[in-house]
């Protein structure tokens, strides 16, 4: 018998006491494998929704490559992007897919990691091309906040 603070403790409920924490820890390790391993299937189905709509991110990218594109105005890009329906569709596509992924990261729905460790380069990469039209989408709209989920992982994943 073990005495502490006037508390009289056996052997026997020291070491049940252990592999009760042990077995907690083992049961929240496993839990969060699983989560890991919910989110890796989740990532693959991301990964294929983006290769389904490569069209679209095809049209985007032709757009954003074009000679004058750092140096043309907020507004210019914005009409260039909107005065076509393709790329209007691609522009709603991309920013609701990356809007979604990051609110999901944002409220830790998603692991940081992972999702950096499989986008995080083109999260940044696409903000970062994209800004100027979404920054005049604010604008246009009167929508201080659009498209800030993603402006904030796109900084986060910048700084890495």
């Amino acid at each position: 018998m073990l005495s502490i603070a006037g508390f009289a403790i056996s052997l026997a409920d020291v070491l049940g006491l252990i592999v009760t924490i042990v077995g907690i820890w083992l049961v929240v390790r496993q839990l969060r494998e699983a989560k890991l391993a919910s989110q890796m299937g989740g990532m693959m189905e991301l990964r294929q929704m983006i290769s389904d709509n490569s069209e679209f991110e095809r049209l985007l990218f032709d757009l954003i490559s074009e000679d004058d594109w750092e140096a043309i105005s907020a507004k210019e890009a914005h009409a260039r992007l909107f005065n076509s329906d393709e790329l209007t569709e691609a522009w709603n596509e991309l920013t609701s897919f990356f809007e979604l992924y990051s609110l999901l990261v944002r409220k830790k729905a998603l692991d940081e990691g992972m999702a950096y460790a499989y986008n995080g380069k083109f999260v940044s990469l696409w903000w970062k091309r994209l800004e100027k039209i979404a920054r005049q989408q604010r604008i246009e709209l009167k929508w201080g906040d659009l498209l800030e989920n993603w402006e904030w992982l796109a900084l986060k994943f910048e700084k890495k």
